[in-house]
């Protein structure tokens, strides 16, 4: 039986899938039919959606610009008329913290609040403007720096390996309540720090080691952080939680000395995109968390906080397909259409290829399981000769393997044989078949490579000059496998 992959068009004939390497396989499933549910109506819709018998729908939640471009497009097939609005399922949990709602409770939601104005080139962020690498990284800014026209807020992204570089500051987090100047006489910490039972501390390079302010890479001011001593205790670069800690180091009496020569100087801070463009997270993220993609229509949003008069909030976000780019904060309690989003449960190879010496046996295979939660799995491994022969390995086609409820992979070793002389590059093809309780997703097969790593030289002498430093030239013959660069040593010895 020929392997097939899943196809989320089997569950609805609106329903479109998206893969890529850098995140999980999905199903996205937009409801075209109602336009005027609020956000927390379309959220209780996806997570009671129900399709051919699959559940765990949540709202539509795109992870990097690929996923949302795919999204955008794929929506925009429905030609419903601009100005159509979809929600999305980032949310801003408190002003300038984002978070994907799916996420458990415990990871925090990213602060990031840029500074904006009126001009579409000089927005932030502006990602890749084309002179120089992404701007991947962030500084903050001096509570009274800024662009004429600027809002003032806290944020600059910047290109991380910057030569002329920003500033750097550190900080340690403290349990319990601390005297952050018995650490060093010039640390100083926030008196309106609410964080609960812990203590931030900071202290910037000019303070820390008395000599003149520098700039930095943000890599340098990394390695800085993390080598830095003062008080016998760990620092870091810091990671800003929310407006009050940005605006508290903003403000130059507080302890951070701005060398503003230049419009956008600053300190650098530990929120980055470098997983993708507007991917963000924290230098320091908590294992497990997902960074959060935010992409903005540029180049007034978000441009929340505004009231709409009954105490709501701008914390939702929406998209227009028909849009020129991002996303948009809007009232929670606007209508708009619902798109649902689904992880597939499905299994595939780790990887689509493997190589192994023959002299390295056994080779272990892995398989990985996505959204995989109560069902014991079943699947077929197959092994197809492509230039080996099974004198080159040791296995029974088809196996049949078994994986328990809740595991995340299951190792496979196949034991390679060593034969005896000198062979080319072999290869083998494994791949799933007949899987119960789970979809097969991209790789279902895998190549195995083989490489004889027996090599075999002589030497014939071709031809001998004596000249003053006593070169010697001769032909290497090699016979055998030719995959790998080998270096030959002629020890130092000149007896005949």
């Amino acid at each position: 039986m020929a392997a097939q992959t899943f196809n989320c068009a089997t569950l609805h004939e609106d329903a479109f899938t998206f893969s890529d390497s850098d995140g999980p396989k999905k199903c996205y499933y937009p409801d075209r039919t109602v336009g005027d549910r609020d956000w927390s109506t379309a959220k209780a819709f996806c997570e009671d959606l129900v399709l051919e018998g699959y559940g765990d729908w949540i709202l539509m939640n795109p992870r990097n610009f690929a996923e949302y471009s795919t999204i955008r497009a794929e929506l925009g097939e429905f030609q419903l008329g601009n100005g159509v609005y979809w929600w999305f399922g980032q949310r801003e949990a408190e002003e300038g913290i984002f978070r994907n709602v799916d996420d458990p409770d415990e990871c925090p939601g990213v602060f990031i609040q840029w500074q904006k104005d009126g001009s579409q080139t000089r927005s932030n962020p502006n990602g890749n403007r084309g002179d120089q690498e992404d701007q991947d990284c962030i500084i903050l800014i001096e509570l009274d720096q800024g662009i004429a026209g600027a809002s003032g807020e806290s944020f600059q992204d910047k290109a991380c390996y910057w030569s002329a570089g920003y500033q750097t500051f550190c900080k340690h987090i403290s349990t319990g309540s601390i005297d952050c100047t018995t650490l060093h006489a010039d640390a100083f910490q926030n008196p309106a720090d609410t964080t609960s039972g812990t203590t931030s501390c900071y202290l910037s390079e000019d303070d820390a080691t008395g000599s003149t302010f520098a700039r930095r890479t943000y890599e340098s001011a990394v390695d800085f952080c993390e080598a830095l001593t003062a008080g016998g205790v760990d620092w870091t670069i810091p990671d800003i939680l929310n407006r009050e800690e940005a605006e508290f180091l903003r403000d130059p009496a507080n302890g951070l000395n701005f060398q503003t020569a230049n419009v956008g100087d600053g300190f650098w801070v530990g929120q980055n995109d470098m997983t993708g463009e507007e991917v963000y997270q924290y230098y320091n993220q908590p294992e497990g968390c997902s960074p959060v993609f935010l992409r903005w229509l540029f180049p007034d949003q978000p441009n929340g906080p505004i009231d709409d008069g009954l105490g709501s909030q701008q914390d939702c976000i929406a998209i227009k397909p028909d849009a020129d780019d991002g996303g948009e904060d809007k009232f929670c309690t606007d209508t708009y259409y619902t798109a649902c989003e689904m992880i597939i449960p499905c299994l595939m190879f780790e990887k689509d290829t493997y190589t192994i010496g023959e002299q390295n046996g056994p080779l272990t295979i892995r398989l990985l399981l996505q959204d995989h939660k109560e069902d014991i799995v079943t699947v077929e491994l197959t092994v197809q000769d492509n230039t080996t022969s099974n004198a080159d390995y040791t296995f029974t086609s088809p196996t049949s393997f078994t994986i328990n409820a809740n595991e995340a992979y299951k190792d496979i070793e196949i034991p390679i044989q060593a034969n005896d002389g000198a062979e080319d590059l072999e290869s083998f093809i494994l791949t799933l078949q007949n899987p119960t309780a789970i979809h097969l997703c991209e790789p279902y097969t895998t190549t195995v490579f083989i490489s004889d790593e027996t090599t075999s030289f002589w030497l014939e002498v071709s031809e001998v000059v004596a000249y003053e430093d006593s070169i010697v030239y001769v032909i290497v013959h090699r016979d055998g496998y030719r995959g790998n660069n080998v270096i030959i040593n002629f020890p130092d010895d000149r007896k005949a």
